[in-house]
């Protein structure tokens, strides 16, 4: 696809687009598509659940780092506790 610059030819609007260029975005609510989630700790509080992240024995540590530095960077795996851990 090129880049319309103002001016010249006018790219193809929405109706002159071929049908199969057009998305059915509603298909997914009518039985189009599901998305599992599984979370074998779904019957544990809420605060157990994150205590069993990999990453809550580092919590204080980050806690103290995010007080006291104007940046701080927290890199792990996705799924350890990133978001969860800091508020």
């Amino acid at each position: 696809m090129a880049f319309w610059k103002p001016g010249g030819k006018k790219p193809p609007t929405e109706s002159s687009l071929p049908l199969s260029a057009e998305v059915d975005r509603d298909a997914a609510g009518e039985g189009g598509g599901r998305m599992a989630i599984f979370n074998r700790n779904e019957t544990l509080a809420l605060v157990t659940q994150r205590e069993r992240l990999p990453i809550f024995k580092c919590r204080a540590a980050i806690l103290y780092l995010v007080e006291t530095r104007a940046t701080t960077v927290l890199v792990g795996q996705t799924g350890c506790g990133k978001t969860t851990q800091v508020p």
